[in-house]
Order: C-alpha cells, then structure tokens, then sequence
C-alpha cells in the first residue's frame, strides 16, 4: 500500500463515501490495494457507522449460526457480491433488537457463531 499515493486514496475514499450506491461505494474502495471486502466494509463503517457495518468472517458465522445466512448460497466469507444481502441482515437486527448497527456489529463478531 505504500507505492500507491496517499492522493489516490482520499480520492477514491471521497468518491466512495459521496457515492449514493452503497455497492459503489464498497467497489470504488477495494481500488485500493489491499482492501477487499471486508477492508473496504471497515473504512464505510468507520466514515459512518449509523449506515454501514463490517463485513467479516465471524460476523458472518454467527449469522449463520443464527440461521440468517446460509454458507451454501450466500458463501462464508466477506464478498461484494454479498454486501448489500450484509447490510440488509444487520440493519434488520438493528432494527428488531433497537440497538444501534455498531452494536450489533460488535455483537455479532465477538459471538463468532457460538451460542
């Protein structure tokens, strides 16, 4: 990450975070090297944490465990492809549970899918 200009990334970070299309968003920042989905996932949440969560591979296994993601159909790690079915689960729990999308964040990590 170092070779690429610190320029081009607040560039692509401020195209990403005016983008109006939360997929767009998160594909305009995997353009920086280094930053995949679950990278990428990070930097939005850290921009606007009300909005957009991270994607990660334990969050996803409790979704699983939860039975609100399936392994088979959905994969079991952090895609793009995947991000807005994400986001969508854990706005819902946010919503069902009134807590804010941080906290389920959080909550879903640390469970790592265990009860």
């Amino acid at each position: 990450m170092r070779a690429f200009p610190g320029t081009q990334v607040e560039s692509l970070s401020r195209r990403a975070f005016s983008c109006s299309d939360e997929l767009g968003a998160l594909r305009i920042l995997m353009l920086i090297p280094g930053a995949q989905a679950a990278g990428a996932s990070a930097i939005l949440m850290a921009h606007k944490p009300n909005q957009f969560t991270v994607m990660d591979v334990r969050a996803i296994q409790s979704l699983i465990w939860l039975q609100r993601w399936s392994a088979e159909a959905q994969g079991a790690k952090a895609s793009s492809l995947r991000w807005p079915d994400y986001l969508d689960q854990c706005r819902d729990i946010s919503t069902r549970t009134s807590h804010t999308l941080r906290t389920v964040d959080r909550a879903l990590y640390m469970s790592r899918g265990r009860p």
